[in-house]
């Protein structure tokens, strides 16, 4: 293993391979400024260097990553937002609060990337918490978060949400929350499940 000092000297230097070398030793360090720089070499020039900082940050994964890599999505970054959301959904299972969190802010787009991302990650163990801190977001008055809110509770699935999605479809005006809503409630409770004795099937027929 390289020095911490002697990979600080790598990662600035005018090479792209001597950087990429510096980037890949970071990853056995796990401390915030290390995340701090692993984070910056995203942005850099070379795709190979690019790619050992990615593979260092998902190596570190502690709750370090998961706040710099927050502030990328706060930031707006077009260029690094989808990295962002890859490396939040292979590190966020074990750092679900932060994600959580996110939650709380006024910026729609940025709650619906949370909750895309939290559909996405490996969350079993998770999954009460999640649909809990999720449901009262099946009323934003943003329409596409309302949409990836529904989506994820089809994907979880959260059980307990049912009748969350089915009281929302009865209020609900845009087509496309509403065929949110009934795919995730066939994905809970199946086709033959019914909201004013129509069942989930006929609605979705209905729909398009």
């Amino acid at each position: 293993m390289k020095e911490i000092k002697e990979l600080l000297h790598l990662v600035k230097s005018n090479i792209p391979d001597e950087r990429r070398q510096g980037a890949q030793g970071l990853g056995d360090f796990d401390d915030e400024l290390t995340v701090k720089i692993l984070v910056e070499l995203l942005k850099d020039d070379d795709a190979g260097v690019k790619d050992a900082a990615f593979n260092s940050l998902l190596k570190i994964g502690n709750s370090v990553v998961v706040e710099e890599t927050i502030k990328i999505l706060k930031s707006g970054s077009m260029d690094l937002n989808a990295v962002a959301i890859e490396i939040l959904t292979i590190t966020g299972e074990n750092h679900v609060e932060l994600l959580i969190s996110l939650l709380a802010s006024h910026d729609a787009e940025l709650k619906e990337t949370v909750l895309d991302i939290l559909g996405n990650t490996s969350l079993s163990d998770n999954k009460d918490k999640i649909c809990s801190a999720i449901k009262g977001f099946l009323d934003d008055e943003d329409s596409n978060v309302r949409f990836a809110a529904a989506e994820v509770m089809g994907k979880l699935p959260c059980w307990q949400c049912a009748e969350d999605l089915a009281q929302r479809f009865k209020k609900e005006e845009n087509q496309w929350v509403k065929y949110a809503i009934v795919e995730s409630l066939m994905s809970i409770k199946g086709e033959d499940y019914k909201i004013d004795n129509k069942t989930l099937k006929d609605i979705a027929e209905e729909l398009g």
